[in-house]
């Protein structure tokens, strides 16, 4: 068992596996920047760089193609945490002349950690307000939610999501049914398209799609930018009593942020059901007090924006300001400025808020791998003078 064990951390720590995996990063980094001209950055990142495996055309004759099947990124990323632990950690010679080289792949490793947690556990989105407005939560670049708000008898309303990922696979044929004690209804989802029209059906045409009060969601390409594109998707509110379903429409809306809800009654008081940009609240509240955008003299170009807000905690308010370079780190979020703009009804600023548990980790890592070069370094320049000196006498 020792045998194949010490050959097994042989394999994985050669040097041929580290050429190899490096190489597999270069193709798919090159293979990647080509597609986003076809796919947009997002599916590129998502195709190339997110996935275990992948399949590369290469080219077509006709009705002939070939394709080439390749691993994806997180494989390769994964075989290289591994070559460097067997090959840089585990294999090495305990010495103390190698202990800068041990605290380097420390380094390197604590920095490709930090890279599987921002992959997995972070999640970012853009906050956009008006001088004036306050809120306190930001939305997502590209996942969906379905929201589901409840009117109270007593005032105000209740509200349950569902998470995209319980439904963004569901093809025509597909369908999925959520029921809770919660809920006086079941809820049947089906058919999600991540970018859609909804349009008027004529009389002298058929679809492959359900038509709902002579209206249906026509299919579109996903665009380029994949934060622009326009989600939709059937819904049935089924009562379970009557068993009688209640057909709906949701479309995420003109711009993501109008979006269109489906009112229904069930269980004695109102619903409603939209689809959304899936959202996070926040441990506080953040409020524009003024924004502005810097140009560069003699021109339109922008140079700079920044935005002056009010961050709200637990009654106590403190102002800040967030530009270009500068963002506003508070309670593990991070605000960045990356937008701007004007519209009739005044000024807006666009934040991206990053709520990354591996934030610094990044930093980190370099400090150790400066440190472990450093010293591994500092140990040759001492060796080499030594010896010069040594000759020199």
């Amino acid at each position: 068992m020792s045998s194949l064990g010490g050959k097994l951390i042989e394999s994985f720590s050669s040097f041929k596996l580290s050429v190899g995996i490096l190489l597999g990063l270069f193709i798919l980094t090159w293979l990647g920047t080509l597609a986003q001209v076809d796919l947009g950055l997002h599916a590129a990142q998502k195709k190339y760089f997110d996935s275990w495996f992948l399949v590369q055309r290469l080219f077509s004759i006709g009705d002939w193609s070939m394709a080439l099947p390749l691993p994806g990124g997180f494989l390769l990323m994964l075989m290289l945490v591994v070559n460097l632990v067997c090959g840089g950690i585990v294999r090495l010679r305990r010495r103390w002349d190698r202990v800068g080289i041990l605290i380097t792949h420390l380094g390197i490793g604590f920095l490709l950690v930090a890279g599987f947690v921002k992959m997995y556990y972070a999640n970012e989105g853009p906050l956009q307000l008006f001088e004036g407005d306050e809120k306190a939560e930001y939305s997502s670049y590209y996942a969906w939610e379905i929201q589901l708000v409840e009117t109270m008898a007593e005032g105000g309303y209740r509200e349950y999501v569902i998470p995209e990922d319980d439904f963004i696979d569901l093809g025509p044929d597909n369908k999925v049914t959520y029921g809770s004690d919660e809920l006086p209804f079941d809820l049947v989802v089906q058919h999600f398209m991540t970018n859609c029209q909804p349009a008027q059906k004529g009389p002298m045409f058929t679809v492959s799609v359900p038509v709902v009060d002579g209206f249906y969601l026509r299919e579109m390409a996903p665009g380029l930018q994949a934060e622009a594109n326009l989600a939709g998707v059937y819904i049935s509110v089924v009562d379970p009593e009557t068993s009688l379903p209640q057909e709906g429409i949701l479309w995420a809306g003109e711009s993501g942020l109008n979006e269109t809800m489906f009112g229904f009654d069930a269980g004695g008081t109102r619903w409603g059901a939209v689809l959304r940009k899936r959202r996070w609240p926040m441990p506080f509240s953040v409020r524009l007090e003024y924004t502005e955008k810097q140009e560069h003299p003699g021109t339109t170009m922008p140079r700079s924006f920044l935005s002056d807000v009010v961050v709200t905690d637990a009654g106590v308010t403190q102002k800040a300001r967030i530009q270009m370079n500068e963002p506003l780190r508070y309670k593990g979020l991070v605000l960045f400025q990356s937008g701007w703009g004007e519209m009739p009804r005044g000024k807006y600023t666009v934040l991206a808020v990053v709520q990354n548990p591996s934030d610094q980790w990044p930093l980190w890592a370099c400090i150790i791998i400066t440190l472990g070069l450093t010293i591994h370094f500092s140990r040759l320049l001492f060796r080499y003078i030594k010896r010069e000196a040594r000759e020199a006498t």
